[in-house]
């Protein structure tokens, strides 16, 4: 039988896996992302790129707009349309095969987008009318 000077006990930690030790107690974390958490992470970093340039746009804060796309946004859409729409204040996201004026970039991948605002309607004398 060993006794425990003669045991020799040593962590090393997998790649994608993160442990930590102390006191004969051992936690492992798997810290590879998983697809579902990798495109939760894109449509937030979408919504905040899309925000920035909904601002640099000159947009109001309560405009609502339509956001067009090349494609490229289609599998973070799948997964998390209702998130974004309503984040953005978007009334239509569209896929289209025109140039588009704005490139932004999810995770390396670039992806042309573009922004048009809607107008909002207006109460006139108890009639609804559109600006």
């Amino acid at each position: 039988m060993l006794s425990r000077e003669e045991v020799v006990a040593r962590m090393h930690e997998a790649q994608g896996y993160a442990a930590e030790g102390q006191g004969g107690e051992l936690a492992i974390l798997e810290t590879t992302p998983s697809p579902e958490l990798v495109l939760e992470g894109q449509a937030r970093e979408l919504v905040h790129q899309i925000q920035i340039l909904r601002k640099a746009s000159g947009l109001a804060v309560e405009d609502r707009i339509k956001l067009l796309h090349d494609g490229g946004l289609a599998p973070i859409l799948g997964a998390h349309r209702a998130y974004i729409e309503r984040e953005i204040l978007a009334v239509e996201i569209r896929e289209v095969h025109t140039q588009l004026p704005h490139e932004i970039q999810l995770d390396g991948t670039r992806v042309r987008v573009g922004l048009e605002a809607v107008p909002q309607p207006v109460v006139l004398r108890g009639r609804r009318a559109t600006q």
